[in-house]
């Protein structure tokens, strides 16, 4: 059985740049001054500083709406409250590719881990991240808490 949740707080949008040490290497490709990272789980080059970064088609709001929307979490969860780090790569076309869970603390996902993955796989194109005019893809992480109350 599903269940909508009584709060969910998208706290900080944020892009992440520069070094990501689970992510990326030290093979840098240099081209007209963009500086592209290879990705090594996804064996994708993102730009590590866009001159304009990924943009939810109709901005922040919009992706907040997308997240109450989407994003429907299990009955085991309830009473439950959870910070999720949502990662993924919005490639130079607006195609979301390698959506993962960053967990520090766990080596596996958690149910709620699974929900938050499952609600946002459903995300539409993003609007790409562009560096001197062009479009690049770049790594974008979303800190998201959740917090349920008993139902």
């Amino acid at each position: 059985m599903k269940m909508s949740f009584n709060c969910l707080l998208v706290l900080s949008v944020t892009v992440i740049i520069g070094t990501v040490g689970y992510a990326q290497t030290s093979k840098v490709h240099r081209d007209r001054k963009c500086i592209m990272t290879l990705d090594e789980t996804c064996q994708i080059y993102v730009c590590t500083f866009p001159d304009k970064f990924p943009e939810f088609p109709g901005g922040v709001a919009e992706l907040g709406k997308f997240i109450q929307k989407n994003i429907r979490l299990s009955k085991e969860n309830n009473g439950s409250q959870s910070k999720v780090y949502l990662s993924f790569i919005v490639t130079e076309t607006g195609k979301i590719e390698c959506l993962s869970i960053r967990s520090i603390k766990q080596s596996k996902y958690s149910i709620i881990d699974k929900d938050v993955l499952q609600g946002m796989a459903k995300m539409p194109n993003w609007i790409p991240a562009q560096c001197n005019g062009t479009n690049v893809a770049a790594l974008y992480s979303l800190p998201i808490t959740i917090c349920l109350a008993n139902q």
